[in-house]
């Protein structure tokens, strides 16, 4: 499947939605004044490329999801390649108590639970809270109705799938993203650059030749890892 061209506006979801689908590419879009610009969920073999997002809650959204997860099991393998992903402050008006409520505004790609990804190329720019953030699902909504284990949705099989690991950030510039965050308990982690991780295979992501000013990094290791504050895995 290929789409091509599109111009989309606006919606409290998102633009345009890829979900348990498999081998979709999506370029030359435009996509602004959406809650989620582009969402692909519970995917796999997906491309992204020159498109531009601006004006949404969410530039990119790249998500493994509990609730749909016997539907499709896993979320792998998507490339996000010279996209124009820019000033994503919109106020988020999604649905009062739906989980994508809770994501703040201000984020250029969320890239959340997703495996074996490539995002290359991308100029990423004046989004408030992330540039490009990739985190673990469970420990994202840790402490909300959400939080795995407490969500029902949350099967012991997904919550073994729902780190994400082996992504590949490479050769993207990354401009003023990070500085200007909403209240939110992650604000703490708002950076060009961010990963966050319930653990060591959270050091299976890695970054090269990226042209940023700031990161931010935590994984949640035994006490006295040698893993640095800010400290993204280099790739071999």
């Amino acid at each position: 499947m290929h789409t091509d061209g599109l111009r989309v506006e606006p919606i409290h979801d998102s633009g345009i939605w890829v979900e348990t689908s498999e081998n979709v590419r999506v370029s030359h879009c435009v996509v602004s004044d959406n809650v989620n610009g582009f969402e692909i969920s519970n995917s796999d073999d997906i491309v992204l490329s020159h498109n531009e997002a601006f004006n949404n809650t969410v530039g990119i959204a790249s998500l493994l999801l509990p609730d749909i997860f016997d539907v499709r099991a896993g979320a792998k393998r998507f490339v996000f390649s010279n996209n124009y992903i820019h000033d994503n402050n919109r106020p988020n008006t999604a649905r009062p108590g739906s989980i994508l409520a809770t994501v703040p505004a201000g984020v250029g790609i969320l890239h959340l639970g997703v495996d074996e990804s490539l995002m290359t190329g991308n100029r990423i720019e004046n989004n408030d809270f992330f540039g490009i953030a990739i985190a673990d699902y469970c420990v994202v909504v840790d402490g909300t109705p959400f939080a795995c284990g407490v969500d029902p949705t949350t099967s012991p099989e997904f919550i073994e799938d729902q780190a994400a690991m082996f992504n590949q950030v490479t050769g993207n510039v990354l401009i003023n993203n990070g500085t200007n965050p909403d209240p939110h308990p992650f604000m703490g982690a708002a950076a060009d650059l961010s990963l966050v991780t319930g653990g060591e295979e959270g050091l299976t992501n890695c970054y090269a030749d990226n042209d940023y000013l700031t990161s931010f990094s935590t994984f949640f290791l035994a006490p006295g890892s040698p893993i640095p504050p800010g400290f993204l895995p280099p790739c071999p």
